[in-house]
Formats: C-alpha cells, structure tokens, sequence
C-alpha cells in the first residue's frame, strides 16, 4: 500500500500544478495535460473541482516527485 504524502508535499505539489490536474495520460479522454481547474479545499471530494494527491509509482515514496494533482475523474481513472 502506498504511504500517504505529507502535507507540506501536497502543499508543493498544488503550488506546482497551480490549481489544475497535472493528468497526461492519453486514455483519459483528454490530449495533452488534463489541466481542468481544482479547488484546494475539495480534496477527496466527489463535486466539481475535486481532487486528489496521485502517486506516480505505487511503492515509490511519498515524495514530490512521486506526486501528481489529479482530478477525481484522472485519478480514478489511473487506479
């Protein structure tokens, strides 16, 4: 099971994606990066610019660079 990422990660990570998935795989239905526009508080949620902390590689570690912002769509996609 992966291990949860720590908040100041997730707080980077947000930074970087600037508030939009960061999703670019292909089979999700979208060319390029997803980019749709997030909400921070809506972490975990199932509305609208919902969102959660993806890891890239599953045993990978909760690191930065092992962290993708993906919308609930992307990120239920990918599992």
């Amino acid at each position: 099971m992966a291990k949860p990422f720590p908040i100041p990660v997730v707080n980077a990570a947000w930074e970087r994606a600037q508030g939009h998935c960061e999703c670019e795989h292909e089979g999700h239905g979208h060319a390029g990066r997803c980019n749709i526009k997030l909400v921070k508080p809506m972490r975990g949620g199932r509305n609208t610019g919902a969102w959660e902390a993806h890891h890239i590689d599953p045993e990978g570690d909760p690191v930065l660079e092992n962290l993708q912002i993906m919308c609930m769509e992307c990120h239920k996609a990918s599992k």
